[in-house]
């Protein structure tokens, strides 16, 4: 029997509108939809996946069988390796049963997703596997606080919040984007306003999802959630 495929889709940031047309066929394609959720149950992903079938003819979620994943928000590497493993065999039974899986992520499998974990691991045990880049969080953010990222030759610099070096990557010239931000939400600010880039920081909460937040001058910001991005742009980039 032929084996079926792993696509990781990228959803996107939250808004479905933002889904892509590749994403949208390989959804309505896949006869299994893979649904990642954290340890309390919670699937963000799926949420944007419901709304953008409500919206649009094509993709007729009873007619799918639902796979959920477990991908708990820990740091603690053996609890992580267990569920990677735990989601890639679940994974390759459903595939050996020739049926295509559409495993769903929020934005793009291609940055900090935890999909891809499974993909390489999938991949390694000879399955056939596809990546649909999707609309990043922070290309999203920008959109919205209608600002590029980047122009002409300035460089783009992209950095998890709890990084030691993070005052060191300030001081790098260009543009940065500053993700995973809560429970690094204080140093952030401090560190920001000690090299003098505070006033240039902005973030975004939840773009495209309920509850979105978009706050210009975060010196005021104490606590965010973790879907939050914080852009930084000095005066003269702008």
């Amino acid at each position: 029997m032929k084996k079926g495929t792993l696509y990781c889709v990228g959803m996107g940031p939250g808004d479905p509108e933002l889904l892509t047309f590749k994403a949208w066929h390989a959804l309505c394609h896949c006869p299994v939809l893979a649904l990642p959720e954290d340890q309390s149950g919670r699937q963000t992903a799926a949420t944007i996946l419901k709304e953008a079938a409500a919206r649009q003819d094509g993709l007729y979620m009873d007619e799918k069988t639902m796979l959920s994943l477990t991908f708990p928000m820990t740091r603690d590497a053996a609890v992580l390796q267990k569920a990677h493993e735990d989601a890639s065999q679940k994974a390759a039974a459903v595939l050996d049963q020739g049926l295509d899986i559409a495993l769903i992520t929020l934005g793009c499998p291609t940055v900090y997703a935890s999909c891809m974990y499974i993909q390489k691991e999938i991949r390694r045990r000879g399955y056939n596997t596809v990546v649909i880049p999707g609309i990043t969080s922070f290309s999203a953010a920008a959109a919205r606080l209608g600002q590029s990222l980047c122009e002409k030759d300035e460089p783009l610099l992209i950095v998890p919040a709890g990084r030691d070096d993070i005052p060191d990557l300030l001081d790098v010239q260009g543009s940065k984007v500053l993700m995973k931000v809560p429970r690094h939400m204080g140093a952030l600010k401090k560190q920001l306003q000690e090299k003098g880039l505070l006033s240039c920081a902005s973030l975004v909460e939840r773009c495209g999802l309920p509850g979105e937040r978009v706050c210009t001058d975060i010196r005021d910001v104490d606590d965010t959630g973790y879907f939050s991005v914080i852009l930084v742009r000095q005066e003269d980039d702008l």
